[in-house]
């Protein structure tokens, strides 16, 4: 049977970000021989923009620097619902055996549904990001 792919959900403690996003590389390399797999899906709130990491700390972070990985979710995108921030918290990073069809997006469902403000910061306060794999 063919290997399956990994999908690594994380949520990375804002004012640890810089730390936790340096060990990334490392717990995806152990979940694809724990899982017998070449492919993993990284995704979720990693915090790893404006206040609480830099572009240069992001630049130099294994993630972005060992072969094999690929952000799907650009460095200057918005995933933040606020007004007041512009910030690329929200992130789809894959291991180069992933296959994907078209290309990940931010899912601006404020825009998408007609919500206000208020009404899409109930909802919540990230947009959703999303892919197509297979």
């Amino acid at each position: 049977s063919q290997p399956g792919t990994a999908f690594i959900g994380i949520h990375i403690q804002p004012k640890h970000a810089a730390a936790e996003m340096g060990h990334m590389a490392r717990v995806s390399e152990f979940i694809l021989q724990h899982w017998k797999t070449d492919k993993a899906v990284i995704l979720g709130d990693m915090n790893a923009d404006c206040r609480y990491m830099s572009r240069s700390a992001l630049a130099q972070t294994p993630l972005k620097t060992e072969p094999g990985f690929t952000w799907l979710i650009p460095d200057t995108a918005d995933t933040t619902v606020s007004c007041y921030t512009d910030c690329a918290y929200d992130r789809i990073i894959v291991t180069d055996a992933v296959v994907v069809h078209g290309r990940a997006s931010v899912f601006n469902f404020d825009t998408e549904y007609f919500l206000t403000y208020d009404e899409a910061l109930a909802v919540s306060d990230h947009y959703p990001v999303e892919v197509q794999i297979c």
